[in-house]
Formats: structure tokens, C-alpha cells, sequence
């Protein structure tokens, strides 16, 4: 879904190769730049500010520092899990072990010392080569195993989960089905030693809306999958016009927002398969203010009573 590039520092900190590369990077285009290792900002700033002036101009490291360190450009990179991080001297040595770990897809490197076919070399491979080309739209089937396969890189470095579905009860086959996703996502945030230790889900208030009967269905069907120090928690919206009419059914991380045509879950929405698709930052931005920080009632009103934790 989103591909995660290891990129050596001093390839960003190069005119020539950040005005080729940067501008592909973006979880609505499939890519990010992992922070490999966790200070990648900063050695990329020092590396431009050490930049002779005969070769780079202040105005242009001025305005590569800003997209390195802007807001507006924050969905370019995703932070790498503590565990991950790079720790001796040979950068590409590291990132080749990133990529073993399979939590980052490619490297773009200056050289290839070791012939490694994920290492893509700058100015020398082909930008619409497999390796560096992600599929941003895909249809998969609604079950449990090929919606979490469609996210898992999202997932596995997510440090905070929502995930929007209206039409998810708390019974049925629908709410085993997404019983079953919400495990695998929790097994893999462990997996890679995530800080995310909850999974906040948003769903639409039911006409008759009875909160311990929906605590108590719910807690039967998902307290199996947590462990000591994990959560669940279930907001039930009171949707807007809008957003019921346009059945909206998000992924969204602190990083990006994945839609799901057809929902999150088997026997929900009416269709076998769905559509998988990141969102651009516009539309991550919308729906974090109101599903995930509540500043904004854009797609409905949620009420004090109407949230349990499991």
C-alpha cells in the first residue's frame, strides 16, 4: 500500500537528487521516507548547511530546509519503530537490515556496495522499475487476512489507530470478521514493538442505542484478542447527513488515511471485494480533527455517553 524508503542523507541534502526524489514521496503516492536513523532531519539539515555556496545557494538550502522540516511536507515522512533504528557507522549495512526486517520495502543509496537488488542506486535506476513503484489503489477481498495485507505497512508503524465504519455491529458474522482484523493489527503492532496500545473504533449510534448492551456484546467479542496494557474503545457518531449518505470508511494513523470502499469488515457493505487507497493530506487532516482530536463536527456529533472501552 505505502512503500518505506531507507534514503541516504546525503542524497537529500543534493539539489539535483532532492528536486528529482522528494516530490515522490507522500502517503497519498505511495511512498515514505523512513526516519532512518531517527535524527534523518537533522543530519540532512547539517548536510545542506554544509553545503558550499558555490554549489547550493542560501535561497535554495533555505527552501530545502523548509520542506524538510515543514508541517505542510510532514506527510512525506514516517517515523521507524526505536527497535529498527540505525546503530553503527555503515548507513547501507543498516538499511539493508531494515529491509530484511521487511519493515522498510528499498533503499535509495549513492552506491550499492553489495549488489543488493533492493538497493537503488540514484541517478542510475528506473523511477517506473517495480522495486520503486507502488499500486496505491487495490481491490481485495473483504477478508480478514487480505484487509490487514493491504494495510500492514500502514499499520505496523502507526502510533495511534481509528478506524471508521458505521455499519460494524456487535454481533454477527460482520463483527467476527473485523474481530479478526482488529487482532491481526494488534499482533503486528507488538510484532514490531509499537508504542500504539489501543485501537479507537467509530461507529454510527444505532436508532435504540442501549450502551450497556453494546458494552456487553462488545467486551464478549474482543476482550479474547487484548492483552495487559492494550484497548479497545467504540464511539458511536451521530452522523451527518453527509457522511451517512456518503458511507465514509477509514484507516487513519497518525501518518495517513487509508479508504476502504466497501468497509472493514465480511458481510458488511453489501459486497465480496473493496477498494484500498490512500488519502491525500487534505483528507487526513479532515478526518483526524474530527474522529481522532473532535475540533471539528464535520461528519457528525459524538455524545459523552456514547464511547466504552473494552
Amino acid at each position: 500500500m505505502i512503500k518505506i524508503f531507507a534514503v541516504q542523507p546525503e542524497i537529500m541534502a543534493h539539489p539535483e537528487h532532492f528536486r528529482e526524489y522528494f516530490k515522490d514521496f507522500g502517503a497519498d503516492k505511495g511512498r515514505w521516507i523512513g526516519l532512518f536513523p531517527s535524527d534523518w532531519k537533522r543530519r540532512v539539515e547539517n548536510l545542506i548547511q554544509g553545503t558550499p555556496p558555490d554549489r547550493l545557494k542560501p535561497n535554495m538550502k533555505n527552501a530545502m530546509r523548509d520542506k524538510i522540516r515543514g508541517p505542510k511536507f510532514k506527510d512525506r515522512f514516517i517515523r521507524i519503530p526505536e527497535k529498527f533504528d540505525a546503530r553503527g557507522t555503515d548507513w547501507i549495512g543498516d538499511a539493508e537490515s531494515l529491509v530484511a526486517s521487511t519493515l522498510a520495502e528499498g533503499v535509495l543509496a549513492a552506491s550499492n556496495p553489495r549488489s543488493n537488488q533492493r538497493v537503488l542506486v540514484v541517478g542510475e535506476f528506473d523511477p517506473e522499475c517495480p522495486a520503486y513503484q507502488p499500486v496505491t489503489n487495490r481491490r481485495v477481498p473483504k477478508t480478514p487476512q487480505s484487509l490487514f495485507e493491504a494495510v500492514r505497512s500502514v499499520v505496523r508503524v502507526a502510533r495511534s489507530i481509528d478506524i471508521v465504519d458505521p455499519y460494524v455491529q456487535s454481533i454477527g458474522s460482520a463483527a467476527d470478521s473485523f474481530a479478526k482484523l482488529l487482532n491481526l493489527m494488534f499482533r503486528e503492532l507488538r510484532a514490531y514493538g509499537s508504542t500504539c496500545k489501543k485501537i479507537n473504533v467509530h461507529l454510527k449510534k444505532p436508532d435504540v442505542f442501549l450502551p450497556a448492551v453494546q458494552l456487553q456484546n462488545f467486551k464478549s467479542l474482543l476482550s479474547p484478542i487484548i492483552e495487559n496494557g492494550e484497548a479497545i474503545t467504540i464511539s458511536f457518531w451521530d452522523l451527518n447527513p453527509a457522511a451517512d449518505r456518503n458511507h465514509d470508511r477509514h484507516l487513519i494513523t497518525d501518518a495517513a488515511a487509508i479508504m476502504s470502499s466497501y468497509g472493514w469488515a465480511e458481510d458488511s457493505g453489501g459486497k465480496p471485494t473493496t477498494d484500498i487507497s490512500p488519502k491525500n493530506s487534505d483528507t487526513h487532516h479532515r478526518l483526524t480533527a474530527c474522529f481522532c482530536r473532535r475540533v471539528t463536527d464535520e461528519f457528525g456529533k459524538l455524545t459523552d455517553d456514547a464511547t466504552i472501552t473494552i
